[in-house]
């Protein structure tokens, strides 16, 4: 059986300084109201719960007790309300992204997202091992042949070819066939396909350099060092500052895709919002 809550609470707080008039100020209610709270809660209890002196309120040995044990219950429901409250204001987002990515698109535009979504605090993963933390969401890069995953297509990948002002004179697709190419690891096939899709055949075409990251394929042919077959979206920042250039902005490649994905569980909605920020200001 509770008491008056409201009763208790003075209790509560006049217990600690054993004065009715700092309780008061305290609960920003009159003295007279905070010695009629404890009078009915004296009368709740069949006891007092202070004795009463001219000069002071003193504690008596049965209130000393129930004050100790309720001032333990007003704290566990302080820390409680603070932690609801802070885990309300604030939710952590965990996203797993392809390095490449996260260097060239992701986090020059990620501030956007904070603005819009302040409460959510993102921390971006660049691992792609199996063995890495458990992320909320991830973008992948592939064909969607992820078991026991949920994978929600975000855009089709083009490949195009690129080149730094001191890189090979390309004017025409033909020009290719005698430019040193660079290849990326995860795109050995793009070349080949473009060539033949063109008519086109090359002497070892797999020759040349390679990297297993885009960003190095592309900071190579911005320094001259030959062609790459790249995305737009990755280049995209090399591109705005001249240190890149796509002269057959017409040749291009189909690649593989990104992709949404997540577990099996339900989305959250830290993830369903940063899915709709992705979907609105990815470049189609």
């Amino acid at each position: 059986m509770l008491p008056p809550l409201s009763a208790l609470r003075c209790f509560h707080v006049a217990s600690r300084s054993e004065n009715f008039s700092v309780a008061a100020d305290t609960l920003r209610l009159t003295p007279s109201a905070v010695s009629h709270q404890i009078k009915s809660l004296e009368l709740f209890l069949g006891q007092p719960l202070f004795i009463r002196n001219q000069r002071r309120m003193q504690l008596t040995d049965a209130g000393k007790a129930y004050a100790a044990r309720i001032a333990t219950v007003f704290q566990e429901i302080e820390q409680a309300t603070h932690e609801f409250l802070r885990s309300s204001q604030h939710v952590r987002l965990m996203v797993r992204v392809p390095p490449s990515l996260a260097n060239s698109w992701l986090v020059p535009h990620l501030a956007e997202f904070i603005r819009r979504h302040p409460s959510i605090e993102i921390q971006i993963l660049t691992d792609q091992g199996s063995a890495g933390k458990l992320a909320d969401c991830e973008i992948r890069y592939g064909q969607s042949k992820w078991p026991g995953m949920n994978a929600e297509l975000l855009w089709t990948e083009r490949l195009y070819p690129m080149v730094g002002p001191q890189g090979p004179v390309i004017r025409e697709i033909a020009d290719l066939v005698a430019a040193p190419l660079i290849h990326t690891r995860s795109r050995l096939h793009g070349w080949p396909e473009l060539l033949s899709a063109h008519g086109l055949a090359k002497h070892g075409q797999k020759t040349g350099l390679e990297f297993d990251r885009s960003v190095l394929a592309l900071e190579a042919a911005a320094s001259g060092l030959g062609v790459a077959l790249e995305s737009r979206l990755i280049a995209r920042r090399l591109i705005e500052s001249g240190s890149l250039s796509m002269p057959l902005a017409d040749v291009s490649i189909e690649d593989e895709a990104y992709y949404f994905v997540t577990g099996q569980t339900e989305l959250s909605a830290a993830a369903a919002l940063f899915k709709v920020w992705l979907l609105e200001h990815l470049p189609v």
